[in-house]
């Protein structure tokens, strides 16, 4: 990750989940004129604190493949508290709504994505 940030994104701010996931799944970078907090890491997610032109919170979410991973995942995102603040979540749910968006014709169903 070091050089791609080095080569990359040498003027911005990172922040990553390496310390939850070996496999590092989330990178947020961000201009350095933001104040961004994480506040909340996961091996899933990470829930931001952003304080700048326009003051939000942010989900960032990476669905694993395994529905059950992905329904903890769900499970701990509703302790997230906002308050009257906009709140975008966002990111790669592994989720599809329906067979016909599946690259290999096949899934487990859509129950997590309609929930």
């Amino acid at each position: 990750m070091g050089k791609i940030c080095a080569d990359y994104f040498s003027e911005w701010k990172y922040l990553e989940n390496y310390d939850k996931s070996s496999n590092g799944r989330i990178w947020v970078f961000y201009k350095p004129d933001l104040k961004v907090t994480a506040e909340i890491t996961e091996e899933n997610f990470m829930h931001l604190k952003v304080r700048g032109r326009v003051d939000c919170q942010i989900t960032m979410v990476y669905g694993s493949n395994d529905e059950a991973v992905r329904r903890l995942t769900y499970a701990k995102m509703q302790s997230i508290q906002v308050s009257n603040e906009a709140w975008l979540v966002l990111g790669d749910f592994n989720s599809i709504l329906a067979a016909s968006e599946a690259s290999n014709g096949t899934h487990s169903g859509s129950d997590t994505f309609r929930e």
